[in-house]
Parts: C-alpha cells; structure tokens; sequence
C-alpha cells in the first residue's frame, strides 16, 4: 500500500511540473506573438512617418531652391553690372525670401510612441531593424 501511494505522489508531481513547465511555454509564446504584433503596429507607422517626411523633404528642399534661385536673381540685379530693366517688386520679393530659414522638423512619431511605450529592447533587437532597412528600399509588406 505504501508504495502505490508514493507513485500515486510522483505521478501528481510529475503532472504538476509538466503543468507549469507548459504555463511557461505558453506564456512565452503569448509574449512573442504580442512583440510580433508591436513589430509590426511600429513597422506600419514608422511607414506612414517615412512617407509624411518624404513630402515635408520635398517641401523644404522646394524653398531652398526658391531661395537659391531669389539670390541669384538678386544677385544679377545688384551685382557691379547690374541688369537694368527690373520689376522693384519681384527684386523685393526675391530679398524677403532671402530671410527665410527653412527648418527640417522630420515626424517621428512612431519612434516616439514606441520609446514612451518601455519597449526599448525592440529597438535593440535586430528584428525591427532589419525589418525598417528593407521596408525603406521595398515599401510596406506585410
């Protein structure tokens, strides 16, 4: 009789570990498909960031050439040999445009979220980061 007990004693430990030893792997498996998810959530609005900053590029690189292009304008009409005929209001134009300084103010929002958010070892996996090279040369793809 003692003895049947004792296996009756080693069969409900062994079923208690295997329990807690599958908790574990399921547990561990829960946590990655929620990394994964995250990845992929940041992956999708670091896209939409990429793209918005694309457009804001473009539009600061436009007034840099409109700058560029006042200053030379500017420059033939004040030089030391001066183009004589000029319109005094396209000449003030092209000063004032002189004055701007244009500022590069890239969204980042996405990066941000996901810094707030405590994920910090995402960033530091090299998962995300091979995953943000290729999506720059490839585009989204899920």
């Amino acid at each position: 009789m003692p003895q049947s007990k004792y296996w009756n004693l080693a069969g409900q430990s062994v079923a208690i570990v295997a329990s807690i030893l599958m908790a574990f792997a399921i547990q561990a498996w829960w946590d990655e498909r929620q990394d994964r998810q995250v990845i992929e959530s940041a992956l999708r609005s670091m896209y939409d960031d990429f793209g918005k900053n694309v457009s804001i590029i473009d539009a600061v690189l436009q007034v840099h050439r409109e700058i560029k292009d006042a200053s030379e304008f500017v420059m033939a009409h004040t030089g030391p040999e001066p183009i004589k005929d000029v319109d005094n209001s396209k000449l003030a134009q092209s000063i004032l445009k002189l004055t701007y300084r244009p500022i590069l103010r890239p969204v980042t929002g996405s990066l941000d979220s996901l810094i707030n958010s405590g994920r910090w070892e995402l960033l530091e996996r090299g998962e995300l980061l091979s995953q943000t090279c290729t999506m720059a040369h490839t585009g989204w793809q899920s």
